[in-house]
């Protein structure tokens, strides 16, 4: 038996877990989606979805578009929409089957999100029952290839800054949406270069010369025979460093005239004498609440961060157990693994990893188990994990191409593929940094709810919390072989950070500063506390997955939660000094990690195959290899 993951450890002690249940692991993390996630492995395995080399741009369009039809087929994305809307209302289900595609060619996975996420679930949680009959049915079959237009050349996370028009026309009920200027353009859209034929076009809706702001309209942009409309100018936006086989392209539109019918009226309608109404009053609460209702994509792509990076990790691990080099003269060349620098760099990973997946399954259960309705605390999670998965799974793809030396820059092993399709996860569905700090936002929002239901002033709380947490810093004991101390840290780290962010920021609008000084002079901050709880918000999820494993398994994800934990500390050792962690205590953190690090090795084989990835999707002399597990 292993010893246990608390108490007192030797550093000579070095216990090796037995063999964890493989398919018992990976039953836990496919969840209650399995069957779903078995029948996406199933299809990507056959061999009309081989992945190869593609000689032009164009073939690897085609063969995109070609496997999105195949999965049309099979219904892969119905479970978006309601049976009567031509869907199978799984929503979970579609969750679970869309990020699984990462595995695959990620080219594959954004221009299927396109089609369904974003044209299809633009139309669905924008529209109503009109648009819903009209667009969806053809929607789910793929005879009919949408776009969603937010995005422009000059305003990319300032969706409320957008310069597309749409001035209603009372004389003849309909609108007229146009580009204004070059920087109106539609920019990155995917299927507009190619296969779009309809477009979900956000522009500023404007009646009589008076602005109403942002809103949704469904736009034709090229004809049954692929032809583009009159008045819709595209271009292609060309090469680019990875997902070539997604069609992005540029559209600017000049006096295109749609019925009155097509905007998409959820939130906001025009009848035809150009009377606007609107359920919700205020323009920032209607603007947010219609981009709210999107939050869908930023968790999906969080999780398909996640499955890209798995992909890789299982590539270099392999790899790892495998190659050898270097070693005591007159023995046997030493595994890759077998060093603990190559032990820091993918085991680091792999814990990570872990910790990210039940984190973002844990969001999309919670998520889809209300229906797709968002509520401002999974936005703030949503875009909070899709912001730090992404930044994750981009450097320990960068970390896997290294650790595979030459034979991770080849290019049919997938890692340069993999970190070049990825590297667009951390700027997409919102920018990361702007993400961090609508997350920031968001908690300063739930900290200010909380203090108005309490007694005491904002700042006589701030002053006792903050002095009562340097007291209890000083000089503190912290057992790192007990995962729930870490958690206590981590807690405690994201919450004084986030009372100082309150607190300065209460200090400059008192001293006269406006909304945006106060932003700019506490905006490292903000994106610092903001990452500070996604790690909480990881480590905490992954404290509850593992409690969900038995035996072995749940020891050695126990363990995997303590390397994740422990580097976090280490990490941020400069936060946690000034707060009573000692040099004692730093240094015991380093000893556990390598004993966790050489204890987690023996297994590491086994549990990147926990992460099922299709054996298809492990192209090139890498993974084409017979790797076992050497001890």
């Amino acid at each position: 038996m292993v010893e246990a993951l608390t108490g007192e450890r030797k550093q000579e002690r070095v216990s090796y877990p037995s063999l964890v249940d493989v398919d018992a692991l990976k039953a836990l993390l496919d969840g209650s989606e399995g069957g779903k996630r078995e029948r996406i492995r199933a299809l990507l395995n056959q061999p009309e979805f081989a992945l190869r080399d593609f000689g032009s741009t164009e073939e690897h369009r085609a063969q995109v578009l070609a496997w999105c039809e195949a999965l049309a087929k099979e219904e892969v994305g119905a479970g978006l929409f309601p049976v009567e809307f031509g869907g199978t209302g799984d929503l979970a289900g579609f969750l679970a089957s869309f990020e699984m595609l990462a595995y695959h060619s990620i080219s594959l996975t954004i221009k299927f999100g396109v089609q369904y996420g974003l044209w299809g679930g633009s139309v669905y949680q924008l529209g109503t029952e009109r648009h819903h009959r009209k667009y969806l049915p053809d929607t789910v079959s793929l005879k009919l290839a949408g776009c969603f237009a937010m995005t422009e050349i000059g305003h990319g996370s300032n969706v409320r800054g957008i310069e597309t028009e749409a001035v209603y026309d009372v004389e003849t009920g309909e609108f007229v949406i146009d580009s204004p200027s070059y920087s109106a353009g539609k920019i990155y859209i995917g299927n507009a270069a190619r296969d779009g034929k309809v477009a979900t076009v956000f522009a500023q809706l404007e009646i009589g010369e008076e602005r109403k702001g942002v809103h949704a309209f469904v736009v034709p942009i090229r004809d049954e025979e692929g032809d583009v409309l009159p008045g819709v100018r595209i271009e292609d936006c060309g090469e680019k460093v990875g997902l070539n086989g997604v069609d992005n392209g540029m559209i600017w539109f000049d006096g295109v005239r749609v019925p009155r019918e097509n905007l998409l009226n959820r939130f906001a309608d025009v009848d035809e004498e150009g009377k606007w109404t609107s359920p919700i009053e205020s323009e920032s609460a209607r603007f947010f609440t219609m981009l709210g209702t999107l939050v869908g994509g930023r968790m999906s792509i969080a999780g398909c961060g996640v499955n890209a990076a798995k992909t890789g990790l299982t590539i270099a691990m392999r790899y790892a157990l495998e190659r050898r080099q270097f070693g005591r003269a007159g023995e046997e060349e030493m595994l890759l693994l077998d060093y603990p620098t190559h032990q820091r760099r993918l085991i680091g990973g792999l814990a990570s990893l872990y910790g990210l997946h039940f984190a973002v399954q844990e969001l999309v259960a919670s998520h889809a188990a209300n229906g797709g309705k968002p509520t401002r605390e999974v936005e703030t999670h949503a875009a909070a994990l899709k912001a730090y998965a992404t930044w994750q799974s981009h450097a320990l793809l960068q970390t896997c191409r290294e650790a595979c030396g030459g034979e991770g820059y080849l290019s049919k092993n997938r890692l340069g593929e993999l970190k070049a399709d990825v590297d667009i996860f951390t700027t997409f569905e919102g920018d990361n940094t702007v993400l961090m700090q609508l997350v920031a936002k968001g908690l300063l929002g739930e900290l200010k709810q909380k203090f108005k239901k309490g007694e005491m002033s904002l700042i006589k709380v701030l002053q006792k919390r903050w002095a009562s947490g340097l007291r209890q810093g000083l000089g503190r004991r912290v057992d790192f072989t007990d995962v729930q101390q870490l958690q206590v840290l981590m807690r405690e780290r994201e919450e004084l950070q986030l009372l100082a962010l309150g607190r300065r920021m209460m200090r400059s609008r008192k001293a006269g500063a406006d909304g945006m000084d106060s932003l700019l002079d506490n905006q490292l901050d903000m994106v610092r506390v903001a990452e500070a709880h996604a790690e909480r918000v990881v480590l905490d999820a992954f404290c509850r997955g593992l409690a969900d494993a038995t035996g072995e398994n749940r020891e050695v994800l126990g363990k995997l939660a303590l390397v994740f934990a422990i580097e976090r500390v280490l990490k941020d050792g400069g936060w946690f000094g000034a707060r009573g962690v000692t040099r004692k205590g730093f240094l015991d953190a380093r000893r556990e990690l390598g004993i966790l690090y050489r204890e987690i090795r023996v297994v590491a084989g086994e549990l990147v195959d926990a992460f099922g990835v299709p054996e298809s999707c492990l192209a090139g002399t890498i993974g084409e290899s017979s790797f076992r597990i050497r001890r």
